[in-house]
């Protein structure tokens, strides 16, 4: 009716935290102290949750961060440098630094996924200088360059379809050439022009994965894989 609700309660529940270092593999240019407080840690809900307005985590001159509490659920972390620095200011790290390797207790996490519950999580986040490259040429079966035939890559493992992990598209050149940076893992790969709008759904993705490709990645792998448009 119209009678006005006079109370109303709400339940707060105390947030898990994730915290950590990040890390940097390789013999590049690292950034300083200064550098390292001008940048941040995206924290993202890969599964498609809104986030508060708070999604960056502040890096300390150690290179460590403590996110706010989250509710629990699936996230990843987001290197972003210099996202707190004046425009027009220098990188605070060189754009080389681009392959992330996200681990907990020493275990590297599939997908760069963390899953968090209701207690505080230590993570480890490492920037490396070594990507991680799939490559090749898009063709039809007689042998002529597809350039409109779209590389799609996804995770093999199912269960990391509906947890969020990040699937790619890749428009080739016009010499249908396409590359990739991938985390290290076990993907499927196909080259079609007739992918549904919404692929990355898991429904979708079953019925591409009949007709993919299985390719292995391991850290610092450059994998040539040519693939034939359907």
């Amino acid at each position: 009716g119209d009678s006005p609700v006079t109370t109303v309660s709400i339940a707060m529940h105390k947030g898990a935290r994730l915290r950590g270092v990040l890390s940097f593999d390789g013999a590049g240019a690292r950034p300083t102290p200064e550098g390292l407080l001008q940048s941040a840690m995206g924290v993202v809900a890969p599964d498609g949750r809104r986030l508060p307005s708070f999604q960056m985590a502040r890096l300390e001159r150690d290179s460590s961060f403590t996110t706010v509490g989250l509710p629990p659920g699936t996230y990843a972390l987001i290197p972003l440098a210099g996202v707190m620095s004046l425009s027009g200011s220098p990188p605070t790290w060189p754009e080389t630094w681009t392959s992330v390797r996200t681990s907990i207790n020493g275990q590297d996490q599939a997908g760069e996924l963390i899953h968090l519950g209701t207690d505080d999580l230590t993570v480890s986040v490492t920037l490396s200088e070594t990507p991680t490259i799939l490559s090749g040429v898009v063709t039809d079966a007689s042998g002529a360059v597809r350039s409109d035939a779209s590389v799609y890559i996804f995770r093999s493992d199912r269960k990391l379809w509906t947890a969020g992990a990040p699937s790619r598209e890749v428009r080739p050149n016009r010499r249908g050439a396409y590359r990739a940076d991938l985390p290290p893992g076990e993907y499927l790969v196909l080259a079609t022009s007739a992918a549904p709008l919404l692929w990355m759904e898991a429904a979708a993705l079953e019925k591409l994965a009949t007709s993919a490709t299985l390719v292995r990645l391991t850290r610092g792998d450059k994998l040539t894989q040519n693939l034939t448009a359907r």
